[in-house]
């Protein structure tokens, strides 16, 4: 691949060429991506929410199951998290099989995922798939969609 090609300013402010290779790029993306993943589980998890809107781009879009759509808009993705955090008390939650693949502009990270939850409906347990995509937008890799699949619960394969 071509060495992707940037102006970074010098200390004294001055713009100078600098040639970087796609593997320099692609960890520096990767970094960044990660960085926008940290801060979107901190938001839920830990229920700090500073930053949470510039992950999102302004059009993302939040579906599931059968692409019906959660969220659009990054204020209404930002805060469909902010509602899980101040909504529901996570019991135990666990990740795994994840993958981040990256390219010049557009980045996909998936994983699956288990959670048990209480709301005040009482315990629930879930389990599923995430599917983010990421662009690299001038305010640096924001989401602009993520597809969020639940696994059938056992109550609904049992038929109990």
């Amino acid at each position: 691949m071509s060495p992707i090609h940037s102006f970074e300013p010098t200390p004294n402010g001055a713009a100078q060429f600098k040639r970087r290779s796609h593997k320099e790029a692609t960890v520096s993306a990767e970094t960044a991506i990660r960085e926008v993943i940290a801060t979107i589980e901190a938001s839920w998890k830990a229920q700090q929410l500073a930053g949470l809107e510039a992950c999102f781009h302004e059009r993302a879009v939040i579906v599931g199951p059968g692409y019906a759509e959660y969220a659009r808009g990054r204020e209404k993705c930002a805060g469909s998290y902010r509602e899980l955090a101040a909504n529901a008390d996570v019991l135990a939650y666990s990740e795994s099989a994840h993958e981040l693949r990256v390219w010049e502009h557009t980045a996909v990270y998936t994983f699956a995922w288990a959670m048990s939850y209480q709301r005040e409906q009482g315990p629930k347990a879930e389990s599923g798939t995430d599917q983010l995509v990421f662009e690299n937008t001038p305010a640096g890799w924001q989401v602009v969609w993520r597809y969020i699949y639940f696994e059938p619960s056992k109550e609904a394969a049992t038929g109990t």
